[in-house]
Parts: structure tokens; C-alpha cells; sequence
């Protein structure tokens, strides 16, 4: 007569169990990422709406601005009022590219969705109104999500152009905390020469009235 299996500790039956749980768990991970690379439509993000798709796929940056994208049309604000919407990028996909041979004093605005203005007429952006009201020749570039480094990476492409023709004025205006402005900074200075200065960040969090005595 054969003797019945002794009976398995607590122990071991959780050890079993937590393996048979990790094991399954890797499962199906496994068949997730076989699913999603072969359907890469399930995660993708819907086409964003116009005035929302002047980006464009990059190697380098992840995305850049689309030269000499254009868009008419009507937005609504904040308190549902529309109004009508002129918005163009030229140049290597500035949302404002001045004229590099002006004796003015050249400025140009690095930044992100707040720079883009992709809600705000070419007319109605901030720094060419800042470019009617003092004597400096405006350029800028942003585009929504953009940070520190892609800031940086998305000027690579252009062989670093826009520095040969500013001499005067960097304005990185980011919407970062302040401790992430001091690394902007720093990760700007290899690019950054006489008489080239960086004379502020504007940022929600940081002093961008500073940033403005400056000029």
C-alpha cells in the first residue's frame, strides 16, 4: 500500500504561487508588446487638429515645426467667444523670422508651447509685439512639449544658424520650474559667445520681470 503525499508546507505553496503569478505576469506583457508592435495603431495618438498638427516626426528631436505651415480658421476663448485665427511658420519653422541683415539689436525666443502660440494670430504673439514697440529685430521658435534639450537639438539641423545672426539677445521662454531653468542654461553655453548673452528665462515660476529690465 502506498503511503499518501505529505502534505506541502505553507512556505513553498506561496513561493509556488508568487512564481505562478511573475510567470503569468510575463506573459502577458510578452503578448502586449507582440500585439502593440505589430498593431502600433492601438497606442498611437489620434492625428492632432489643425491649428494643433504643425509639428512634425524627427529622428533627432522626436518632432520639429513644419516650414511654412500655415492655418485660417476660427478658435473659441476661454469664455466660448470666437475669434478668427491667422497662424503661419516660415523659415526652418519659426513662428517669427526677422531680417538677420537689420542694424537692429537681434532677439531671438526659444521655447515651448507658450513660444509656439499656436492659439494666437501672427499679429497678436507676443514678441512681435514686443518687435513693433522696441527697437530690436524678433526672431523665434518653440513648439508644444519641447524642453531643455530639444530646444537645443532642434537648432542642430540648422547648422546652429539662428546664433550667426542673433549677436545680441537669447530668450529661453519656458514654462519650467526654476531649478530646471538654471540647467538650460548651462546646457546653452557651449553655443553661447561674446556678444551673445542670455539675458533670462520667462517662466511661471521664475523671474521673467528681471528678464525684461534686461532689455
Amino acid at each position: 500500500m502506498s503511503s499518501p503525499n505529505p502534505p506541502i508546507s505553507r512556505s513553498r505553496r506561496l513561493t509556488f504561487q508568487l512564481v505562478a503569478l511573475l510567470f503569468g505576469l510575463l506573459i502577458i506583457a510578452l503578448i502586449g508588446e507582440v500585439v502593440f508592435r505589430l498593431f502600433p495603431q492601438l497606442v498611437a495618438e489620434p492625428p492632432a487638429p489643425p491649428p494643433y498638427n504643425y509639428r512634425q516626426p524627427h529622428d533627432l528631436t522626436g518632432w520639429i515645426v513644419r516650414e511654412g505651415y500655415r492655418h485660417e480658421g476660427e478658435l473659441r476663448d476661454f469664455k466660448g467667444n470666437a475669434y478668427p485665427l491667422q497662424l503661419s511658420f516660415g523659415k526652418n519653422g519659426f513662428r517669427k523670422w526677422g531680417d538677420p541683415a537689420s542694424p537692429k539689436k537681434k532677439v531671438l525666443f526659444l521655447g515651448d508651447s507658450y513660444t509656439a502660440c499656436a492659439q494666437t494670430s501672427d499679429d497678436k504673439v507676443f514678441y512681435k509685439i514686443l518687435g513693433d514697440s522696441l527697437p530690436i529685430e524678433v526672431f523665434a521658435y518653440g513648439a508644444a512639449g519641447y524642453g531643455n534639450s530639444r530646444n537645443i537639438a532642434s537648432l542642430c539641423p540648422m547648422d546652429m544658424t539662428p546664433f550667426r545672426y542673433v549677436k545680441n539677445y537669447i530668450i529661453c521662454a519656458l514654462t519650467c520650474p526654476p531649478s530646471r531653468t538654471l540647467i538650460f542654461l548651462r546646457e546653452f553655453r557651449p553655443f553661447i559667445r561674446k556678444p551673445i548673452r542670455a539675458i533670462g528665462i520667462l517662466s511661471r515660476l521664475s523671474g521673467s520681470k528681471r528678464a525684461w529690465a534686461s532689455l
